[in-house]
């Protein structure tokens, strides 16, 4: 009598044994569908991790039959949960290679009404969109898919970025931006680092910051220096004066090294620092200096800045509040046009009376439109090194 009532005893252990090793294999089959979904299913077999299996086979299926099963397994998936979006994915993309795309957008329709996160079905209906010319449709499953996917930026910036040079394409996509999604600061950065249609791109950015976006400065200076690095200067420069109106005039900007102008902006200043030399705008003077201190036997351009001065006759002056070099041995202020060719120099040095400053007539020629200004310091033997501090710098038109 006692044997007989243990025997539901062992049973019920049994089974709860069987119970919790089921559970834990469900758990891992779980936890590897993620990564391997075709393996996971020697674990367990539900219609999530089904659907997943079968997304993946008819991704890398290489024969019409390798494309049927795997288009059998979604079949199985969704008769036993008919919410699985990746059975539906794959099943409408076993349609859409074999040609039949009216099935194939009936699935991917369904797929979007079981959930707006899969981004393979927000690329069908982006492709479908502009099939159609439907450019704010296109730009809606764009917002949608950037918003759900963390994929959907590497695949979908390009394209945009490509894009945008087309009008059609660009003016929703400013209405779509000033809207302020959360993807719009990070498609704005990489159009600054990665556009090639400037004047595009440029025009963008203009039409965004006439709708009260505020692009910040730092990403219009990587803007600027894309174009300058490529070689598209005088681009840049329009998009700097339509954006600094009131530097369209100015030979020279921040004349007087105001260190609250300091930006990291081609046409402002570009200070050297790093490899024994260090410049800097600081408070000093009528409104900052450009404080500037290189090693013992160190020399080399601490400052530059490029500058659109016209032909002709034009005075280059400079102020010096401290130097710890004499004049001709030490700085001096070099005017070259953006190809190289000298235009010619000015020696400074140790400061000169009640603030007089070191001035020369220089003649720009004809064929040099943009020039570059710099900071040049010869190397010292001292052990502080050279050091010193400009107070202004000017570009006058003769």
């Amino acid at each position: 009598m006692q044997g007989a009532a243990l025997i539901p005893r062992f049973l019920a252990a049994a089974l709860l044994m069987a119970a919790g090793y089921m559970a834990i294999t469900r758990n891992a089959a779980s936890a590897l569908a993620r990564v391997d979904p075709i393996k996971a299913r020697s674990l367990a077999s539900d219609a999530r991790i089904d659907g997943k299996a079968a997304f993946l086979l008819i991704q890398s299926g290489k024969t019409p039959a390798d494309r049927t099963a795997a288009d059998a397994l979604a079949q199985k998936a969704l008769t036993r949960d008919a919410t699985v979006v990746s059975a539906t994915v794959a099943r409408a993309l076993f349609f859409a290679m074999r040609g039949d795309e009216t099935s194939s957008g009936v699935w991917f329709d369904y797929s979007e009404k079981l959930s707006r996160r899969d981004f393979t079905t927000q690329l069908y209906l982006i492709e479908k969109a502009v099939g159609e010319g439907n450019i704010d449709g296109a730009l809606l499953h764009y917002d949608t898919a950037m918003r759900a996917s963390y994929e959907a930026t590497n695949v979908l910036y390009p394209i945009l970025v490509a894009a945008s040079g087309n009008p059609e394409v660009r003016q929703p996509l400013t209405r779509v931006l000033l809207g302020r999604p959360l993807w719009s600061s990070g498609l704005i950065a990489y159009l600054a680092a990665n556009g090639t249609d400037y004047a595009a791109v440029g025009q963008l950015f203009l039409d965004l910051r006439r709708g009260g976006y505020a692009i910040p400065s730092e990403t219009e200076s990587v803007f600027l220096n894309n174009m300058v690095a490529h070689g598209k200067l005088t681009d840049a420069w329009r998009y700097y004066v339509a954006t600094h109106p009131a530097e369209r005039n100015s030979l020279i900007r921040n004349g007087d090294f105001q260190p609250a102008k300091m930006t990291n902006s081609p046409f402002e200043w570009q200070l050297s620092v790093g490899e024994g030399m260090d410049a800097s705008l600081v408070p000093g003077g009528r409104n900052g200096v450009l404080d500037y201190h290189l090693y013992p036997a160190v020399g080399g351009t601490t400052a530059k800045q490029f500058t659109f001065a016209p032909a002709g006759k034009i005075r280059l002056q400079s102020v010096v509040a401290e130097s710890s070099q004499e004049v001709g041995e030490g700085p001096y202020w070099e005017l070259k046009c953006a190809d190289g060719r000298a235009i010619g120099v000015l020696e400074i040095g140790k400061p000169r009376v009640a603030g007089q400053p070191y001035a020369t007539e220089l003649t720009v020629p004809g064929n040099c439109p943009v020039q570059l200004l710099s900071l040049i310091v010869r190397s010292s033997d001292d052990v502080q090194g050279a050091t010193g501090q400009i107070d202004s710098v000017g570009l006058i038109r003769l």
